[in-house]
């Protein structure tokens, strides 16, 4: 590719990147972004320590994001200003991999894959038509539950969704997000499994 305007040199796409494919779209090597990447599709960011995702700019999904790899969303002012963006989801945004962004949820969360975690290096915001989905086998985070973890704010609202067949036992404690920021919110009760 050409190199991208504002940033000499480097290689990538610039302007609106769209992934639509019904069958689904597969990333499994370095991808470099630069503009709006609006996802419709089935996108899956594999899992690959030798590869990352770097988007600069935003990454809009309405359709289901699956991040079990490194995913990087910047912003960039033209000069020397790098920040760190968003990822907006009305879609679904599953998968057990890292996602180096802040994060809006208007859509799902299902963090892990039968179970497991999902990184987010920033802040997480769901806001009222947002949905939580955490599965819970048993009462070991990231391997009997899943669990989000968020390295900066968490500011909670929308659906809290309890999914699984564990039954917990006097004393359990589950956390379905864990950070060292501040939590704002709450989720309203929910029905849950029967069990809970």
């Amino acid at each position: 590719p050409s190199p991208s305007p504002g940033l000499p040199g480097t290689p990538g796409a610039s302007g609106s990147f769209s992934a639509s494919a019904a069958g689904g779209t597969s990333v499994t090597e370095d991808l470099t972004v630069y503009g709006r990447w609006n996802n419709t599709g089935n996108l899956l960011l594999a899992d690959n320590v030798d590869f990352s995702t770097y988007v600069v700019g935003e990454l809009l999904n309405s359709g289901t994001l699956t991040a079990n790899g490194f995913l990087t969303i910047d912003t960039y002012d033209g000069f020397d200003e790098y920040g760190v963006g968003t990822l907006t989801n009305s879609g679904t945004l599953k998968g057990t991999g890292s996602i180096h962004a802040n994060v809006v949820n208007n859509g799902v969360v299902a963090p892990g894959s039968s179970p497991g975690v999902l990184a987010i290096q920033g802040n997480y915001q769901q806001g009222p038509s947002g949905t939580l989905q955490v599965e819970i086998d048993s009462n070991v985070p990231g391997t009997g539950y899943d669990q989000l973890n968020a390295s900066g704010d968490v500011a909670l609202g929308g659906t809290l969704q309890v999914i699984g067949s564990h039954t917990p036992q006097e004393g359990d404690a589950l956390n379905a997000t864990a950070t060292p920021g501040r939590v704002s919110g709450a989720f309203p009760p929910t029905p849950n499994p029967a069990s809970y």
